[in-house]
């Protein structure tokens, strides 16, 4: 099956798809119509992190900002800080937080839905600032818990060094006035040690200064996390939620359409135009009618023309005409057949070539005017009419004729086929019609191409 073709076939349940399509966007429409008028309220902020450098960067920012900002528990502290209404925090953690990122910067834009135009502004601005915080107590918690435990100890060291250099000024002050050599030895030996002491206290110090001025540095050079804009009551409601899902609804409507019109060509296929109607009936299209054939008028000359040469190439003198599909009036297309068939000449000539061509230049052809005969009457009846036997007595064979719509189910086929296996009569062509209600937009669209008869 050619592609074209296929799309013809799924064409032709167009008023299930286009159904199927309003029914999913009306579904959608009627979840929205109970939905409480919300209100939209926006802040802006970045985190203590750098500047990204791709859209992939920002948006695991935005990541990690939604993941906080959409947490039940955190939204239920926010909310004991700005209303005492009855709010579900899992509803509004779960449809009316938003976190995403403005482009592929690192600002980020925090935006809350709530009735009340006033609490979704407070809660929004409570959220920004929980964020800021939240996340300043997981990337900077260690930091400070070690720059203080290391102040510690540097206090510490700078007291021991403070009380060293007393005792050492203590020794040097009994150094100075005492005499006797066994004091002085004994006082120079305590001086030495304190001096060692003291110089090892004051190494420890200046390691521990440099791992605190290290933390200092690192802890300077992040991002200072704030609110760039805080978010304001806005008495605009938000309708935009209806729109995406009655898209979504009209989408799954086309689907569920294009799979229940492709289930039901798979099993019951449709042939749509006149050649595959033809293709199908193994027969040539000798034609189509403007309108079906009860309208049938005697404008058909060309037709019947085309009908009568096919019944003189088949031996044919009798034709059967037999309708496929819907229960139709064959007897005004039998008429406007069977008039033109029989009044148009189907004349047979003798001509004679001349034996050489003469010097005179081409000699045309003569004609056996003697030879001239009339060809004998086509009888044009419907199948199981009883219409009067062929004239003259003539016996010839019978041939069959479809008359078929445009579309036409694949099983409507089965009473030609048992047909044809009976009476072993051949099929001389197909004629086709159009429905109906093909009559009734042509006569609107005002086209005369497309007009089902002749107007006066």
């Amino acid at each position: 099956m050619e592609l074209n073709e296929a799309v013809r076939r799924m064409a032709h349940h167009w008023v299930l798809v286009i159904s199927c399509l309003l029914l999913g966007a009306a579904v959608a429409f009627a979840v929205h119509v109970g939905d409480v008028r919300m209100y939209l309220a926006s802040t802006r902020l970045v985190l203590d992190t750098p500047d990204p450098r791709a859209l992939a960067e920002s948006a695991a920012i935005a990541d990690t900002a939604r993941a906080i900002a959409t947490s039940p528990t955190h939204v239920a502290a926010a909310l004991s800080q700005v209303t005492h209404a009855q709010r579900d925090a899992v509803e509004i953690a779960s449809h009316r937080v938003t976190v995403d990122a403005l482009g592929s910067s690192g600002v980020l834009r925090l935006s809350v839905r709530d009735e009340d135009p006033g609490i979704a502004a407070a809660l929004a601005n409570a959220l920004a600032a929980d964020l800021i915080q939240t996340r300043l107590d997981v990337t900077q918690g260690g930091a400070s818990r070690i720059e203080g435990d290391l102040s510690v100890q540097i206090d510490g060291f700078n007291n021991e060094i403070t009380k060293i250099d007393g005792q050492i000024s203590n020794i040097q002050s009994r150094l100075a006035v005492a005499t006797a050599p066994d004091i002085q030895s004994a006082a120079r030996a305590r001086l030495s040690a304190l001096t060692r002491q003291r110089d090892y206290l004051v190494w420890r110090r200046i390691v521990l200064q440099s791992q605190l001025d290290s933390l200092v540095t690192a802890d300077a050079g992040r991002p200072n996390p704030s609110i760039i804009e805080k978010a304001v009551p806005l008495f605009e409601t938000d309708d935009t939620s209806g729109l995406p899902d009655m898209a979504l609804g009209a989408l799954l409507g086309l689907m569920l359409g294009l799979g229940i019109a492709a289930l039901v060509e798979t099993f019951w296929p449709t042939l749509v135009g006149s050649y595959a109607v033809a293709r199908a009936v193994d027969a040539p299209l000798l034609g189509e009618t403007p309108g079906p054939p009860e309208r049938a008028t005697a404008s058909f000359a060309l037709l019947a023309r085309s009908l009568g040469l096919a019944a003189e190439a088949a031996g044919v003198r009798v034709v059967e005409v037999v309708s496929l599909g819907p229960a139709v009036e064959l007897d005004p297309l039998v008429l406007s057949l069977q008039a033109p068939a029989n009044t148009e000449a189907r004349s047979f000539a003798t001509v004679t070539l001349p034996a050489s061509i003469g010097s005179q230049g081409p000699t045309v052809p003569s004609v056996d005017t003697a030879s001239l005969h009339q060809g004998k009457n086509l009888l044009v009846r419907e199948f199981g009419s009883m219409a009067p036997a062929p004239p003259n007595g003539d016996a010839s064979g019978h041939g069959l004729v479809a008359v078929s719509p445009r579309t036409l189910k694949s099983s409507n086929l089965a009473t030609l086929s048992s047909l044809r296996q009976i009476t072993s009569w051949p099929v001389l062509g197909v004629i086709c019609y159009r429905p109906k209600r093909w009559l009734l937009i042509r006569w609107v669209a005002r086209d005369r191409r497309w007009a089902g008869e002749a107007r006066p």
